[in-house]
């Protein structure tokens, strides 16, 4: 008898085992859910939160930041440091001065959206409006070469300053002959970047 009430006993810690189980395990995949609901919240509130951050940085930011960052993306050279001379009364390419127009047009061809200002001075010798002719060849002579290198006429502005921008106000051969030069500083226009929107 007592190995009946044994077996019967035992049978009713199983059942009862197996119910708690039962009645636990809905409650175990509900906080599951809950867990994997709260992480996907968490989630979908940080996405929210950085869209806000990236909206709020767009409207801080101007069309001319806006500008100056497409313009830094695709600048591929600077001109700025190429100087080209001229001899004594002279509007003419020394080989030397072709090397650095050489430069200008690798540099333009290489960045289709660059302009140039072409400036050219002479030195301080002369009158003035023989060294505002002079310059005026010196610039032309340069945008000439360009042109025959396969630079767009359009993208190219010449300048003939005189003798109004010395770089060198001594009144010595080495001031003059430093003065007598083509300078160059890019640009970029709206027509760069396409029709204004």
């Amino acid at each position: 008898m007592k190995h009946f009430e044994s077996r019967t006993y035992t049978s009713t810690l199983f059942a009862l085992g197996l119910f708690a189980l039962t009645i636990n395990l809905p409650a175990c995949a509900t906080n599951m859910q809950m867990a994997a609901k709260t992480e996907e919240q968490a989630a979908d509130d940080a996405a929210i939160q950085v869209d806000a951050m990236i909206k709020e940085a767009e409207a801080e930011t101007t069309e001319e930041e806006i500008k100056d960052y497409t313009v830094a993306d695709v600048q591929s050279f600077d001109p700025q440091g190429i100087v080209v001379h001229f001899e004594f009364e002279k509007a003419t390419l020394s080989p030397m001065t072709v090397a650095s127009l050489d430069k200008i047009v690798k540099g333009m061809k290489k960045d289709p959206l660059s302009n140039i200002t072409i400036k050219a001075h002479s030195d301080k010798q002369g009158e003035e409006r023989f060294n505002e002719k002079l310059s005026a060849r010196r610039a032309k002579v340069i945008k000439d070469y360009l042109i025959s290198h396969g630079i767009d006429e359009d993208r190219l502005d010449p300048m003939y300053l005189g003798a109004t921008e010395p770089l060198d106000e001594a009144p010595t051969v080495a001031a003059y002959k430093k003065n007598r030069r083509g300078e160059f500083n890019i640009n970029y226009g709206p027509s760069s970047f396409g029709p204004a929107k």
